[in-house]
């Protein structure tokens, strides 16, 4: 799978298009040690704030679980193909937090679906 690394100046924008884009989408959460902290949830939200990146996930605010990722330097999309994202890998100096989708496949094909 082809790596892109998002440029820090374009990280907030880059997430406010990519959790518009997969808001629904089933998402699991893992650390550099594989430890699973949101395990196939629906992904409310991803976001910037004040350097640190937020995921949210739930059904709604009444279950929302979250994770924040403290210290990011680097932050990569895995694509499949020119327009599917199959994984966004958040990089710190202690290791990665990488959110997978359940399903690889192109937004465009899911439109009104989720």
């Amino acid at each position: 799978m082809p790596a892109e690394r998002i440029d820090a100046r374009s990280w907030a924008a880059f997430l406010e298009g990519f959790a518009a884009q997969h808001h629904g989408w089933l998402i699991t959460v893992e650390q550099c040690d594989h430890r699973v902290i949101i395990g196939e949830e629906p992904l409310l939200d991803v976001r910037l704030d004040d350097g640190s990146i937020e995921i949210s996930a739930g059904r709604d605010d009444r279950d929302r679980v979250g994770h924040r990722v403290e210290g990011v330097t680097d932050l990569f999309v895995d694509r499949v193909g020119a327009d599917a994202i199959s994984a966004l890998r958040i990089v710190t100096a202690s290791g990665e937090t990488v959110l997978r989708f359940r399903i690889t496949i192109s937004p465009e094909l899911v439109d009104g679906l989720v």
